[in-house]
């Protein structure tokens, strides 16, 4: 089974793509490139985009958020016109299973987040984004073989 996780951005959407729990790609594509995040979802069984947390920070740049919402919202319509099965995975849900992240700060989890991506990658992981779609991805592998 193929699965993709993504982790939406503003400018960028990061991924990591698994086959039967093994982590086989990962990086990131450029939002504007619409045939490539295509073809990219088309090589794949189930594609999982983590949700947007809003939090009161957020809330003091409106425009971050409606841009990421923007972002999450492209993805899971061309998922569901390509008629894949799509699904959102929260942040904290994720965090909590794959960091064991109770109540930390945003700069911890980003590192944790960055120290599991680069152990599963075999590679150093030095971009958050990058390490939180090979965790979601992590997290969505170990769920999918609990309930298999």
């Amino acid at each position: 089974m193929n699965i993709l996780a993504i982790d939406p951005g503003k400018h960028y959407h990061y991924y990591s793509s698994w086959h039967n729990s093994k982590l086989m790609e990962y990086g990131k594509i450029d939002r504007n490139k619409l045939e490539t995040i295509k073809t990219l979802m088309e090589g794949h069984d189930l594609i999982y985009i983590e949700d947007q947390y809003i939090s009161p920070k957020r809330l003091k740049r409106p425009g971050d958020i409606i841009a990421l919402i923007r972002a999450s919202s492209e993805l899971l319509t061309i998922a569901k016109l390509l008629k894949k099965p799509v699904s959102t995975v929260s942040p904290r849900k994720w965090q909590s299973a794959v960091l064991k992240a109770g109540k930390i700060d945003r700069k911890e989890i980003k590192r944790l987040s960055r120290e599991v991506a680069s152990k599963i990658a075999e590679n150093k992981i030095t971009n958050h984004n990058i390490a939180d779609a090979i965790c979601i991805g992590l997290y969505v592998t170990h769920i999918l073989q609990l309930h298999a």
